[in-house]
């Protein structure tokens, strides 16, 4: 895990005693998130191996893509009304209800991204045991 130091300089001279009021702030890393996601996949969505070994036409790894494309070129069009929302999913295998994207925060879509490869991996891994 990675740790960093945080205190606040300027407010020393306004009675901030860093000894006692230091704050270690400590930053999970990308492999950390990503198991932490598969988890919840799994334990809380109900995406288990059963589950994923019925995806075997690349469906994860295109959703996996989906969250990573960093450009928003292409807009979702749901009936007959474009949403406000620029999406990244030109080949998104499932259906838009199923769509999450993180638009705001690149780590969340990168992290459910490294989930969905994850699950991919486990998926061809539990072909050939």
């Amino acid at each position: 895990m990675w740790k960093c130091s945080y205190h606040v300089s300027n407010r020393i001279n306004s009675g901030y005693n860093p000894k006692t009021e230091a704050k270690i702030y400590t930053m999970k890393s990308g492999v950390e998130l990503i198991a932490e996601e598969r988890i919840k996949q799994v334990e809380k969505d109900g995406w288990t191996s059963e589950h994923d070994a019925e995806h075997n036409s690349g469906e994860l790894v295109d959703a996996a893509v989906s969250y990573c494309i960093s450009s928003p070129d292409f807009e979702i069009n749901i009936g007959n009304a474009y949403t406000d929302v620029k999406a990244k999913i030109a080949i998104w295998p499932w259906s838009i209800k199923a769509w999450k994207p993180s638009p705001k925060n690149r780590i969340r879509e990168l992290v459910k991204a490294g989930a969905l490869i994850a699950a991919e991996i486990d998926r061809l891994q539990n072909l050939n045991p």
